[in-house]
């Protein structure tokens, strides 16, 4: 959702908190330039991949989003968060404690 006169905002369609993605970057080291990588997510290659352990979370609804035991792509991640393709087939950001790094 775009909120008029602000570009590059979207709300949260859960909670409907305006979320601001222009400090989402990344850095390229071969062009040393920021660019702004939510915009291409899907397309980027897979960092890891995660397997979701538990679907319980204490604040947010987040087992309509991701299903146990079953394995994601991680496109993205920051301390925090994975940000990967969840069930529906849109980019995501949660909470690590939810998922264990699979080996391939």
């Amino acid at each position: 959702m775009i909120i008029p006169g602000i570009t590059e905002k979207f709300c949260d369609p859960f909670l409907f908190i305006p979320i601001d993605l222009t400090s989402i970057h990344s850095y390229n080291e071969v062009e040393g330039v920021s660019e702004m990588i939510h915009k291409d997510w899907t397309e980027r290659k897979t960092l890891k991949k995660v397997k979701c352990v538990h679907t319980n979370a204490k604040k947010y609804t987040v087992n309509h989003m991701l299903t146990e035991e079953k394995v994601y792509d991680v496109k993205n991640e920051t301390e925090e968060f994975y940000f990967l393709i969840d069930n529906s087939g849109r980019i995501g950001g949660y909470y690590k404690d939810y998922f264990v790094e699979v080996n391939d």
